[in-house]
């Protein structure tokens, strides 16, 4: 699976198990259809981290993603689902919750 321009350091599952996010150092998340015999690429957010993504985990309940780094911030985007399939390759997402300086040191595991 070809998408990000640098390291993938996590990714994790939908409840339904047919679509994936990833994170990389490359700062952005992509969000990909998974079946048996292809994996696309539905979308990606270019997100507000300034340093690279090392974490991610996607909400079993509801639309909602979470993202931590080595900018010591912690990101919950909602998504819109709607939007995920349009050409231009980004989605329409909203920021619900942010935390700036959370932690002194970079943010492992969400």
């Amino acid at each position: 699976m070809k998408g990000h321009k640098s390291t993938v350091w996590s990714f994790d599952f939908d409840a339904s198990e047919q679509f994936l996010v990833s994170v990389s150092e490359d700062k952005e998340l992509l969000i990909w259809m998974i079946s048996e015999k292809q994996h696309k690429c539905c979308g990606r957010i270019i997100t507000p981290h300034t340093r690279s993504i090392y974490s991610v985990s996607w909400s079993k309940k509801g639309n909602y993603i979470a993202t931590g780094g080595g900018d010591n911030k912690i990101y919950v985007y909602e998504i819109n689902w709607d939007s995920l399939f349009t050409e231009e390759g980004e989605f329409e997402y909203i920021v619900v919750a942010e935390t700036e300086n959370g932690h002194m040191n970079d943010v492992n595991c969400v």
